[in-house]
């Protein structure tokens, strides 16, 4: 009943926004409700705040969904530098928080992320020039990075790692080394991190176990080898592992459930029968 409510007073409330651009409104709509839930509630139950975000995520993706595809079909067109330019306003006059973008990314265009400090989410899944990584040090509220196709390397982390609220980190086309990961595991808040680079060794993952607050891992064609598992069980506070590629099916898994039966293992997008934890639901995939 939450669920419908809140969705009701967002749709509501967004209605007499309808001048304002879209992406501005639903912010803006988003900001009101959330003034509106805690003065009339006091303190919001946290089960109950979850459910309201997963109605308004639900009543944007039915938005995005029914918009003209011709934002989707020529991300370099007018419509798409359209959107961009207002998500990053709307971030930069504190309506919102999450910038989201599918489209290719000028060095211009990136550089309008410098300063950001109001950002708390970034995924951009297109082609995007390296130089967004000499942002992230001006992110300084950024929680979540996900950038799909961006190379990182080695010399790039000590940009990431300067934000030191990363919590979620998402680089499934990374080519970094051992180093990296040390340095990774030195952010504070950091509980879910996905890579893909394929020069990370046993010692990197031993690295990853400096790290106190990592919960969810899951690597891309990056060698596994019983070393690795070793120290992946090493990882005391880890609820969830995933491996793809790189020929993890091989390997001695039942050791892994034996001795971590705590642990969620999926292996090449499949979750084993032998695991104990098969019948919980991963909320990251």
């Amino acid at each position: 009943m939450h669920v419908e409510t809140n969705r009701s007073a967002l749709i509501q409330v967004e209605a007499k926004l309808d001048p304002w651009p879209r992406a501005v409104s639903y912010n803006i709509a988003m900001v009101l409700l959330a003034v509106l839930a805690t003065s009339s509630t006091g303190c919001r139950r946290e089960s109950e705040t979850d459910r309201w975000q997963a109605a308004a995520a639900e009543l944007q993706e039915q938005r995005e969904a029914t918009e003209s595809t011709d934002a989707q079909v020529d991300q370099t067109g007018d419509t798409s530098s359209n959107a961009w330019n207002v998500m990053v306003q709307s971030v930069d006059n504190g309506l919102g928080h999450t910038i989201e973008y599918s489209g290719d990314l000028t060095t211009d265009q990136v550089k309008q992320l410098q300063g950001l400090s109001q950002l708390r989410h970034l995924k951009l899944t297109g082609e995007v020039d390296r130089s967004v990584i000499d942002t992230l040090p001006s992110l300084s509220s950024l929680q979540t990075l996900y950038l799909a196709q961006v190379p990182v390397d080695e010399t790039d982390i000590t940009h990431l790692t300067a934000c030191q609220s990363l919590d979620t980190i998402n680089l499934p086309t990374a080519d970094f080394n051992d180093d990296a990961l040390a340095a990774l595991a030195q952010l504070p808040r950091l509980e879910l991190l996905r890579i893909g680079s394929p020069r990370v060794t046993a010692q990197g993952f031993g690295n990853l176990q400096l790290s106190k607050s990592l919960r969810f891992l899951h690597v891309i064609e990056v060698p596994v080898d019983e070393a690795v598992l070793e120290h992946v069980m090493n990882i005391q506070q880890l609820e969830s592992f995933y491996a793809d590629g790189a020929n993890a099916q091989s390997l001695d898994w039942e050791t892994v459930f034996k001795s971590r039966p705590d642990l969620h293992v999926h292996v090449n997008q499949v979750h084993d029968d032998r695991d104990p934890q098969r019948g919980h639901d991963e909320s990251e995939e």
